[in-house]
């Protein structure tokens, strides 16, 4: 069963896709995070479901800048004019402006569960 799974994710069975590796990694932080911030059972669930909102943000925005990021520097290197290129650079802007907005957004959320001590640690925690 994982071997015909793999193979339909064009994956070597044995290996996971990178999709998956980025989900154990999630995890893994979701783990450390729980522990390095000393979270009490009522604020577990609320915290889990807000930093999975969190890193899924972080995930479809990279996603989607490196999207933008690639034709931009195919405008750049095919020769096109000018207001083609302000037009990638404007998508671009505009992308990092939603962006910054999403993730303040899913902080505030985060913040909402943790209290002024834990939101302190899960700034040091995440650098």
């Amino acid at each position: 069963m994982a071997a015909a799974e793999a193979q339909e994710r064009d994956v070597p069975v044995g290996r996971l896709a990178p999709a998956e590796i980025q989900r154990l990694f999630d995890a893994y932080a979701l783990v450390q995070a729980q522990d390095a911030l000393q979270l009490g059972e009522t604020q577990y669930g609320q915290f889990v479901a807000r930093m999975k909102a969190l890193q899924d943000a972080r995930h479809r925005n990279h996603q989607a800048r490196l999207k933008l990021l690639r034709e931009l520097g195919q405008a750049a290197g095919a020769g096109v004019g000018d207001s083609v290129l302000r037009e990638r650079l404007r998508a671009l802007r505009e992308h990092d402006e939603k962006n910054a907005a999403d993730l303040r957004r899913a902080y505030s959320a985060l913040d909402e569960v943790l209290d002024l001590r834990q939101q302190a640690r899960f700034r040091l925690f995440e650098e």
